[in-house]
């Protein structure tokens, strides 16, 4: 009775009704970055699942570039790890990937990745008019795909996000790239990249076993039915 954790996905499952695409076990390497072409431990693998469940639910007849929204409900459920990971295990396929530091309050992606932006970011591009697309975003010999990094931290994040300029970066980055992936704030937590949601074509949710609490399941069913979005 006491015990409020969640622990398998069928604690999910029980209450909210959207789809789980999969499940990734907890890694034995201390890397931030699980998927290579030679990888085949469990982690990888599971990786290589939610690719093909990723792929499935985003197939529809109309060919164009897929935005995926990454996102939970707290901090440290691993939103972070499952973006970067998902990035690069989609690059693996021949797509061209970017993924985009949609957390403008505390950015992650640089320090898990141990690089060294040497860009302004997301933030910085959408306060200075001036700045073209091609000055935010850096290619890596340690990825397999783009970063546009989240930039400076912000005073007002939500205002920025809201912006129109966002939405035309969105519009201009999909004439470059197959697929688009950010990894967002905790929605709970924030309402910053809120606004966002409506340009995605999928937003996943991550949860982590011992340590997400179920008190937050009627936070996600919430956000699972609003119109227009499509939540796994």
């Amino acid at each position: 009775l006491l015990d409020n954790k969640v622990h398998t996905r069928k604690d999910v499952e029980s209450v909210v009704k959207a789809p789980i695409l999969g499940d990734i076990p907890k890694s034995k390497s201390e890397k931030k970055v699980v998927i290579s072409d030679n990888d085949r431990d469990s982690t990888a693998e599971s990786f290589r699942l939610l690719r093909t469940n990723v792929n499935f639910m985003l197939s529809s007849g109309k060919e164009h570039t897929k935005t995926i929204f990454i996102s939970s409900t707290l901090g440290n459920e691993g939103k972070t790890f499952i973006a970067i990971n998902l990035a690069s295990v989609l690059a693996l396929t021949n797509k061209k990937v970017l993924l985009v530091g949609g957390d403008i309050r505390k950015p992650k992606i640089a320090a898990y990745l141990n690089i060294q932006s040497t860009k302004k970011g997301l933030s910085h591009f959408l306060m200075d008019k001036s700045l073209q697309v091609s000055d935010v975003i850096e290619q890596f010999k340690e990825t397999n795909f783009d970063i546009l990094e989240s930039g400076i931290v912000a005073p007002n994040p939500s205002e920025l996000l809201m912006r129109p300029r966002m939405k035309e970066l969105l519009e201009i980055l999909k004439s470059s790239y197959d697929l688009i992936i950010i990894d967002s704030t905790p929605l709970l937590l924030v309402s910053d990249t809120t606004p966002i949601l409506p340009l995605c074509d999928l937003v996943v949710y991550v949860s982590r076993a011992q340590y997400s609490d179920k008190n937050i399941f009627p936070f996600i069913k919430e956000i699972h039915g609003r119109e227009g979005l499509t939540l796994r």
